[in-house]
């Protein structure tokens, strides 16, 4: 059974790259957008770029909802299993706390605005 989520970024999030040889990678919720595997591979063909999936387990589906910024993955705190994979693919992870913001339905992504330099 797929679940419905209200915003692309809560279904997946882009994170970067761990270093510069490493594939583009997203974090996918997969209960909420099925068939990711075919879906990318699509993608990665059309770009001629590397693209990696991470799985987001289905009790912490909300921390696809992340966020790369200065070299760091922001996700929400609570989610053990993703910050060991990301971790493990190289990434410098910090973990915040967010509960307050997640009863509303919001996410790391939702509380972003760019500032122009």
């Amino acid at each position: 059974m797929h679940h419905h989520a209200l915003h692309l970024t809560s279904t997946m999030s882009y994170v970067g790259r761990a270093d510069e040889d490493a594939p583009h990678t997203f974090l996918v919720n997969p209960q909420t957008l099925p068939e990711v595997d075919a879906q990318f591979s699509a993608v990665e063909e059309q770009l001629g770029e590397r693209i990696q999936i991470v799985e987001v387990e289905p009790e912490e589906g909300w921390a696809a909802n992340a966020l790369a910024h200065r070299g760091k993955v922001l996700i929400q705190a609570g989610n053990p299993n993703l910050r060991r994979k990301l971790k493990n693919l190289g990434f410098a992870v910090e973990a915040t706390p967010f509960d307050a913001i997640r009863h509303l339905d919001g996410g790391l992504t939702c509380l972003t605005l760019e500032v122009p330099n």
